[in-house]
């Protein structure tokens, strides 16, 4: 099942927020306008929202590994060497992980879904995501990474089948899907119109926002990693596609570790580079979408060379506290919902390395306890003192 929590949202309120079963979105009507900023009729943002319904509908019939009827259900399940055939709409969800796997050099890879059940991240185990347990064995790991060449697969346009060269080898979409259905959305809308829409943590920016009197680009709440109710950072981007990725939805903590669902395609491990959140924006939907999730698992260095060779921008948010941005990208400081809470993300100027994690000053009743007893000490000799001196 394709569902995702919600990483991105735009700063204010949508009022026409839905849901097509568990792919919710988020289209207002004072977000779709059209060049001259006038808001489209009601007949019209009606018939696009049920566009927009209808596709994501389609997508969970059709690419929900947890449908044993659905499309991609049915080639996990499927023999090596079968082909399997499938809806064209699959077929084009294939070809664009196919592209996004490629260029991000394996970095994003669909293949995964058998190390995401092992891990217990899939989501027929959605109630014991935070439940603590060990890791699984190394033996465990590597044998389910011998079934996770993705460029092995015969993806045919003419005949619209997809083959896989071996049995074990199962596909998950969830790291692209949200991104690949924006895409297909795009072509719906009129032309020069000036749209949002966010499908979970992937959204669409159509053009320019309207504020009344002028165009400026959609500035974008980036979510704080460690606490939800803060907007650390705000992003401005137009005519663009942008997604994010992080370690704080799905994840749980076992022996002070954390593990989370994004996978290293390389070690078959949770991500452990030091990178807590990754959103990326791009000129395509599908992209951003799979580019965030390989960002999440590559070394900064790394990284900032993919987003440089894809022509997209970056924004990453570390374990040091610190934020990094790749390419042409535009952040300021957001409003913190708690005031109380003041997370100290400052910009990082040079790459590290390595991430050493920040770890913040707490203060507990122990520390109020002995600085209280060491502070009434000092008190009682300087009485002492000051009686022994005025006697």
């Amino acid at each position: 099942m394709l569902a995702f929590a919600v990483l991105l949202a735009a700063p204010t309120i949508f009022p026409h927020a839905a849901h097509a079963e568990y792919l919710e979105y988020t289209f207002s009507a004072q977000n779709f306008t059209n060049e001259n900023g006038t808001a489209y009729n009601d007949p019209l943002f009606s018939d696009q929202s049920e566009k927009i319904r209808s596709l994501l509908l389609r997508a969970e019939q059709l690419f929900d590994p947890q449908n044993p009827q659905s499309d991609v259900a049915r080639i996990n399940a499927a023999p090596a060497g079968e082909k399997t055939v499938v809806d064209p709409f699959t077929l084009r969800l294939f070809l664009a992980a196919k592209n996004a796997y490629e260029v991000t050099s394996g970095a994003f890879n669909p293949t995964l879904y058998p190390l995401t059940k092992l891990w217990g991240f899939s989501s027929d185990n959605a109630t014991n995501y935070r439940t603590p347990r060990p890791e699984p064995s190394a033996e465990q790991i590597q044998a389910l990474l011998a079934f996770t060449n993705f460029s092995l697969v015969e993806i045919d346009v003419a005949t619209c089948t997809v083959t896989k060269p071996q049995t074990e080898m199962q596909f998950d979409f969830g790291g692209i899907a949200k991104g690949f259905l924006l895409d297909e959305l795009s072509a719906s809308f009129p032309k020069n119109a000036n749209a949002l829409l966010t499908i979970m943590s992937s959204s669409m920016l159509l053009g320019q926002k309207y504020d009344g009197s002028s165009f400026r680009p959609y500035k974008m709440a980036v979510t704080d990693p460690r606490a939800s109710h803060n907007v650390p950072l705000v992003l401005s981007a137009q005519n663009a596609f942008l997604s994010t990725s992080g370690d704080y939805e799905r994840y749980y903590i076992y022996q002070n570790q954390r593990y989370s669902h994004v996978l290293n395609a390389k070690t078959g491990k949770p991500a452990a580079c030091g990178v807590m959140s990754a959103t990326a924006v791009a000129s395509s939907g599908a992209l951003s979408d799979a580019l965030s999730t390989a960002l999440c698992t590559l070394p900064l260095a790394e990284g900032k060379n993919l987003v440089a060779a894809l022509g997209a921008s970056a924004l990453l948010i570390c374990e040091n506290y610190e934020y990094y941005l790749f390419g042409d990208i535009v952040v300021e400081e957001g409003n913190r919902i708690s005031p109380s809470y003041r997370t100290p993300y400052k910009k990082g100027e040079t790459l590290p390395e390595t991430i050493i994690p920040y770890i913040a000053k707490k203060s507990n009743a122990k520390t109020y306890i002995v600085l209280g007893v060491i502070a009434l000490v000092a008190a009682a000799a300087g009485i002492a003192f000051y009686k022994g001196k005025n006697k």
